[in-house]
């Protein structure tokens, strides 16, 4: 069975529309998409949903995103905390003073 879902901001990033996953506005579009699509039709979304988030959605890439996300904040703050070092070296003020 496909996935059958709601208008949400962001869905396109996730599975692609009308191939990886159906979106309807109302009831009665759940009930056309249901009876007016052919079992192989169906078949094909749903398989194409499936590879998509096995490719792109697992819980291990959800972490190894995280992480990616964790070391660039962690980088930018390094950096942001040697240049405040360098300004209060220099007597330029307090490291409170550096601004982002």
């Amino acid at each position: 069975m496909p996935i059958i879902t709601d208008r949400w901001a962001g869905i396109e990033s996730v599975l692609k529309p009308g191939h990886e996953i159906l979106i309807v506005d109302n009831p009665e579009q759940v009930i056309g998409i249901l009876g007016g699509l052919s079992e192989e039709r169906r078949l094909e979304i749903a398989a194409a949903a499936r590879k998509r988030i096995l490719a792109n959605h697992t819980a291990v890439q959800r972490v190894r995103q995280l992480e990616r996300y964790y070391e660039e904040v962690a980088s930018q703050k390094a950096a942001n905390d040697v240049r405040a070092i360098g300004f209060a070296n220099r007597g330029l003020g307090p490291i409170a003073a550096v601004s982002d």
